[in-house]
C-alpha cells in the first residue's frame, strides 16, 4: 500500500467511525410506532342467528345456520378434540337426480376449534347436499354428513 493509499484508507475509516453511528441513530429514528400486518387467515364470518339443523359426528358438531332474513346460509363446524389429520378440507356437495352432483370446496379446517363457511345463492336454495371432511394428503374421506330439507 502506498503513502497515497494509506491516507485515502485512513480517511475512509475516519468517516465510517462517525457514519454508522449515525446510520444507527437514523435507523431507530425511522422505526414506525404502529406496525400494520395483513392478516394471514381471513377472519370467519359472524355466527347466523338461526340453527337449522345439527348433526353430530365424531369429534365433530356440523351445524346448517340461517340468518333471519332467510337469504345467508352457513355451515358451521365444531372440532371437539384436536384432528389427527392436518389437511382436512371441507367440501360441498349437490345432490341433484337431473343436472348431476356438483361439488364446491369450502376451504380447510385448522386442528380445533370453530369454523364457518358461508354458502353460496345456489347451494342455499338447493334442497340436499352433503358436507364431506376430506384428508387430502392421504387421500381418506373422514366423514360425510347428508343434509336434508
Amino acid at each position: 500500500m502506498t503513502v497515497k493509499h494509506r491516507k485515502l484508507h485512513r480517511y475512509i475509516w475516519f468517516a465510517f467511525a462517525f457514519l454508522l453511528p449515525l446510520g444507527w441513530l437514523a435507523a431507530i429514528w425511522v422505526i414506525p410506532e404502529t406496525i400494520w400486518q395483513t392478516p394471514v387467515h381471513l377472519g370467519q364470518p359472524p355466527q347466523l342467528t338461526n340453527l337449522l339443523q345439527s348433526k353430530e359426528s365424531g369429534d365433530f358438531v356440523i351445524n346448517l345456520r340461517q340468518d333471519s332474513t332467510e337469504q345467508l346460509k352457513q355451515i358451521e363446524i365444531f372440532i371437539k378434540k384436536p384432528q389427527v389429520n392436518p389437511s382436512t378440507v371441507v367440501i360441498l356437495e349437490t345432490i341433484d337426480s337431473i343436472k348431476g352432483n356438483k361439488e364446491q370446496l369450502l376451504g380447510m379446517l385448522g386442528s380445533r376449534g370453530v369454523w364457518r363457511f358461508n354458502l353460496d345463492s345456489l347451494t342455499i336454495n338447493h334442497p340436499d347436499f352433503k358436507v364431506r371432511l376430506e384428508d387430502n394428503i392421504q387421500h381418506l374421506t373422514l366423514r360425510s354428513i347428508t343434509f336434508k330439507h
